[in-house]
């Protein structure tokens, strides 16, 4: 009878032990996975330029990092953009969590481009910055290759042999973006 009970309690004993051990790693293959989730859900900049684009052109985003003081092919994205007389929105998203500090658009690749704008967004996780046609001017400026018609928010490129038409994050924006998403 001893020997039986003995037998019986090791028995029970193995089974609670070893049922124990495949509870704890089911939790130990649940861990990696959440982890896993967790990862695609990281923030990223997106830049969205809503505009009425007329003719067909390639638009080249590039940005500076707190690392970077030139701009570079490999801190850039490009979209081909078919002209259109409606409004057309061009979004860059960039990896993830690379935050920008400058912001510089380049177009005009034809020549004779004309943008009206109508809004740029810019997002980073849950947070967002909007700047409406009436105040791109107060937050972007051009270069020499560019010139800015204030009245309908149109930006247009200018011949220029030096450059290429182009506009630029100001320090009011560079300062909202540090402000909202650093």
């Amino acid at each position: 009878m001893n020997k039986r009970i003995f037998t019986i309690v090791t028995a029970l004993f193995l089974v609670i032990f070893s049922c124990k051990e495949k509870k704890e790693s089911n939790k130990e293959d649940v861990g990696p996975s959440q982890e896993i989730t967790k990862e695609k859900n990281r923030p990223f900049f997106s830049f969205k330029l809503d505009a009425e684009i007329k003719s067909d052109d390639k638009i080249v985003f590039y940005y500076l990092t707190p690392e970077t003081q030139q701009i570079s092919k490999k801190q850039s994205l490009e979209k081909e953009v078919l002209g259109s007389n409606g409004n057309q929105s061009i979004n860059f998203n960039l990896p993830e969590e690379i935050l920008p500090t400058r912001i510089l658009v380049k177009f005009g690749e034809n020549g004779d481009q004309v943008l009206k704008i109508n809004k740029v967004s810019l997002s980073y996780g849950d947070n967002k910055i909007d700047v409406p046609d009436s105040l791109f001017y107060q937050f972007f400026k051009h270069n020499k290759a560019a010139s800015y018609n204030k009245e309908n928010n149109s930006i247009k490129a200018v011949k220029n042999e030096k450059q290429k038409p182009m506009f630029f994050s100001r320090k009011t924006l560079e300062d909202k973006i540090d402000l909202n998403f650093f």
